[in-house]
């Protein structure tokens, strides 16, 4: 009925069916604007000033 202490969880779980299923990994999530490259700036009208 016990099983060894080596094998005694693996055992457990292993034996155990009404143990719920382990939890499913999160989806890919989208790629964070932080992780893309920096979109470049736009074109600067050499009439309007920057400032």
């Amino acid at each position: 009925m016990l099983s060894p202490p080596q094998s005694n969880k693996e055992s457990h779980m292993r034996h155990s069916p009404m143990k719920p299923p382990p939890p499913t990994p999160p989806p890919p999530s989208p790629p964070s604007p932080q992780l893309q490259p920096p979109s470049p700036p736009p074109p600067a009208r050499p009439s309007t000033p920057i400032c």
